[in-house]
């Protein structure tokens, strides 16, 4: 007890100074931009399956081209557009919809001001983590979990070229195992049922062999 009022600012600083904050989180989080460059380089595999049936089984349409990926590409700039969607839920419609058409934000951002370009980076990040999250109450905790911090969540060939080898950079602090994700198209709809079953289970065997990171592909 020191018998006195302690004012909001004295105590913040206070117990931010208590702990070496920054030297810890600088120990526990590896930047991927950081780590060195892999001993290959990424070089895009070559599919023998035409573009045009590549994009139709991934659900991309004229649309998509016309009114997102044309203007994205020529001035470089994202696409402006409203808010309003009158299409039925992915899960509703008659239609073939893209994987993450099937996932929604559960609540409505809303920001006063409106967020511009200058405000945008003080306040909204892309940066993720890959890793366990740590107990932030712990902090006697003597053996927290690494964790990999990538500037955004969309990586392409050569940060996956990085993540594959990023056993031999890291020290084996993470081991990365590739999950193959596809089945054959005999299966038919009902083979996805297996497909997800089994690859629960390798992914389960993989963690408990020691594997941190699980890239699909």
């Amino acid at each position: 007890e020191v018998c006195r009022i302690i004012d909001d600012a004295e105590i913040k600083l206070q117990l931010a100074n208590s702990r070496p904050y920054r030297q810890w989180i600088e120990r526990l989080q590896i930047k991927l931009e950081s780590l060195p460059a892999p001993r290959q380089a990424a070089v895009p595999a070559q599919s023998p399956v035409a573009l045009l049936d590549r994009q139709q089984a991934f659900g991309w349409t004229q649309e998509d081209y016309k009114f997102i990926l044309e203007p994205m590409a020529s001035t470089g700039e994202e696409v402006i557009g409203s808010m309003g969607n009158d299409a039925p839920l992915a899960v509703l419609s008659d239609r073939a919809k893209p994987f993450y058409n099937y996932f929604r934000q559960l609540f409505a951002q809303v920001t006063n001001p409106p967020i511009d370009p200058i405000r945008e980076q003080m306040v909204m990040s892309l940066v993720s983590f890959i890793g366990p999250k740590p107990n932030l109450l712990d902090i006697n905790n003597v053996n927290p979990p690494l964790r990999l911090e990538v500037s955004q969540p969309v990586l392409d060939f050569a940060a996956m070229a990085q993540i594959r080898d990023i056993e031999q950079v890291t020290g084996k602090k993470f081991r990365s195992f590739e999950l193959d994700i596809t089945y054959p198209a005999a299966w038919g709809p009902e083979g996805i049922e297996a497909r997800v079953a089994a690859l629960c289970a390798r992914a389960v065997d993989a963690v408990q062999s020691g594997y941190n990171i699980l890239p699909g592909v």
